[in-house]
């Protein structure tokens, strides 16, 4: 009679869970595989009509940049059109979301600055 594959999860530090798969028949071996879609967490930049940078963090960032394009977000509803200049992919909110905050310090928006001079002009 086959044994079926036997299959548990573990989770790691930063959030991610893997699955471990052992195959029953000799040699038993073990593989690890990772979730079909990997939620990510993005940090980004606009480039507001008066000249200004907004950041802001989303999980979907093309459905965040339509909103911002339809006038749907508060922060930029003034300030249209937008453009997307910079953006960060994170697996872990909280590293995110501690990015975005550097970002909206002075010293954040002037690390910004010297790293998009190209595109700033």
């Amino acid at each position: 009679m086959k044994r079926a594959e036997a299959t548990s999860f573990e989770h790691w530090s930063d959030g991610i869970a893997l699955r471990r798969v052992i195959s029953p028949s000799p040699p038993c071996t073990v593989r690890y595989m990772a979730p079909p879609i990997l939620l990510m967490f993005y940090v980004y930049i606009l480039l507001c009509s008066d000249g200004h940078l907004y950041a802001g963090f989303t999980e979907d960032l093309r459905s965040r940049l339509a909103k911002h394009e339809q006038g749907e977000i508060r922060s930029t509803k003034t300030r249209l059109p937008v453009k997307l200049v910079f953006f960060e992919g994170y697996i872990n909110k909280y590293d995110a979301l501690r990015r975005e905050k550097y970002f909206k310090t002075s010293k954040g928006k002037t690390s910004l600055r010297t790293m998009l001079i190209e595109t700033l002009g």
